[in-house]
């Protein structure tokens, strides 16, 4: 990422911190796809390519999700889990990527 604003800069630290707290199992599934969409609605100086990559993982967190309560399932399947974790993972590495504040 370019450099970024310092709010951009936390923004995206909590972002890394969410995604921990799933792993940790202190946020569930159903919070995280909210959470992730609320942080990266609120971002204001990040460049297009790396706004693109963050939105189409939350995109897969949230058709994963929506698939879910569709099949009026209260959890995921192996493989839903194993894809939903992996797009954290990718959100994850895409926000620490944050090297500078301006």
């Amino acid at each position: 990422m370019n450099t970024l604003k310092k709010s951009d800069y936390e923004r995206l630290l909590l972002l890394q911190e969410f995604v921990s707290s799933y792993f940790s199992k202190k946020i569930t599934i159903k919070e995280m796809p909210y959470n992730v969409e609320s942080i990266l609605d609120s971002l204001e100086n990040i460049n297009l390519e790396d706004r693109k990559s963050l939105f189409y993982e939350w995109t897969v967190l949230e058709e994963i999700y929506a698939y879910m309560l569709f099949q009026e399932r209260e959890e995921l399947t192996d493989k839903e889990k194993a894809l939903f974790e992996e797009a954290l993972k990718k959100i994850s590495s895409l926000s620490s990527k944050t090297s500078s504040v301006s």
